[in-house]
């Protein structure tokens, strides 16, 4: 009886017909088991039958918006039987090796079924939830930047469209707080004074590890974003979006658990950064002041220096007040009127020396418990009055605005009227 070569009796030749393409032939003049040619022959006749399944697939999506992810389904598909082949061939003969054939034998059905089961679910939904990886010089990682949910002409139930909108806009939040993070948390000067001790051999980045952290944090969110955007947007049972937006709903409340008190403190810690030079320039002013002559304009004015410094005081304690509590969609929009921190601390200055003169000149005169007596030889009631104005940003604001207004208006009045 002839004995069995102890060499591997099969190799995997690649082909071209799609990528992926491959076939199982024989390597020999071996006496083959009845494991091992059904296991070839099941293979060979799968990859054979794939050009036919490409076809009937590129027929069904006429409007193409499905390519690239049936191409995915089958690079995925190809590569698990590619995997099982090349483990087959590199077994010697015998006992083992046909064992392999007859579990992986099995294994290719389910392997089939699986992947006919997504494309015809692909093909059948109205939405394709699609995970995209960053590159890097060129080359993907396996760190995911965004989300994309594409549309295709299909009718779509109310719940779904209700989810796939709350799915975009969780999106947006997740990757504006992040974002800004990764590209908008190194500043000018943290680039120069990183730079400065490169020079002199220090090689200190704490942002780089600061923006490495937030980039994994994007690539976990969104991974848990898209999983609940496929529970949600492609299975058929009704009762999948309810269940998708349960665990939306964790997401949410996970990520605000984590980031909210980073994001308020990143914040605060701007807006006390920008009240905090404010306080040294006006503090600067008013103690130059005094080296002045009694008649000088700035010496006679010293006192609004002080107003400005309780109104970058009162500014920056204002948000921590008016924001105790933030919920998911305030992350990405901490103030309805969109200043950035400086320009926030800016625009109170301003208008903090507005309601000043008017008290100055007396174009407005109330009683707050004699507050405003003396307002320009006291300084603490100067501060006091700074910082209730910056607390009171948006109180401020709609009653100088109407102040100005009634101004202006009786402007047009005729004379004894």
């Amino acid at each position: 009886m002839a004995r069995r070569p102890r060499t591997p009796s099969f190799k995997v030749k690649t082909g071209e017909r799609f990528p992926g393409d491959f076939e199982i032939v024989t390597a020999g003049t071996a006496n083959l088991s009845i494991e091992e040619i059904r296991y070839v022959e099941r293979i060979n006749t799968v990859i054979s039958a794939i050009p036919s399944w490409i076809d009937d697939n590129r027929k069904k999506d006429t409007s193409s918006s499905l390519s690239e992810e049936l191409d995915h389904f089958l690079g995925q598909f190809t590569k698990r039987l590619m995997e099982g082949a090349s483990e087959f061939c590199s077994l010697s003969p015998g006992a083992e090796r046909n064992k392999y054939a007859d579990d992986e034998y099995l294994e290719t059905f389910r392997f089939e079924g699986a992947y006919r089961d997504r494309c015809r679910r692909a093909l059948r939904f109205p939405f394709v939830v699609r995970t995209i990886r960053r590159k890097e010089n060129g080359t993907l990682t396996d760190l995911v930047e965004d989300i994309e949910i594409q549309t295709r002409d299909a009718e779509i139930p109310p719940e779904k469209q209700k989810f796939k909108i709350e799915v975009d806009q969780a999106a947006i939040v997740i990757r504006s707080v992040l974002l800004d993070r990764i590209e908008g948390r190194r500043s000018k000067i943290a680039t120069y004074l990183a730079n400065l001790l490169s020079k002199i051999g220090i090689k200190i980045d704490p942002f780089s590890r600061d923006q490495d952290s937030a980039r994994q944090k994007l690539s976990q969110y969104l991974v848990s974003l898209g999983g609940a955007a496929e529970v949600g947007l492609m299975n058929l049972h009704p009762s999948q979006p309810a269940f998708a937006a349960l665990a939306l709903r964790s997401l949410k409340d996970e990520f605000v658990s984590r980031e909210a008190g980073r994001v308020k403190n990143d914040y605060v810690f701007r807006l006390g950064f920008y009240g905090l030079l404010i306080t040294v320039l006006c503090s600067t002013l008013y103690a130059a002041s005094f080296y002045l002559d009694s008649d000088h304009l700035i010496y006679r004015f010293r006192n609004f220096f002080i107003l400005g410094i309780g109104s970058a005081v009162g500014t920056w304690l204002s948000f921590s007040l008016r924001r105790v509590v933030l919920e998911f969609s305030d992350l990405a929009l901490l103030e309805e009127d969109r200043l950035d921190p400086g320009l926030r601390m800016l625009f109170m200055l301003c208008l903090t020396t507005i309601v000043g003169m008017l008290f100055w000149t007396e174009a407005v005169t109330i009683e707050f418990g004699g507050l405003l007596g003396e307002f320009g030889s006291s300084g603490s009631r100067a501060f006091l009055i700074g910082a209730l104005c910056g607390i009171a940003e948006r109180a401020v604001t709609t009653a100088v605005s109407r102040r100005a207004a009634d101004f202006v208006s009786g402007l047009g009045e005729r004379p004894g009227k």
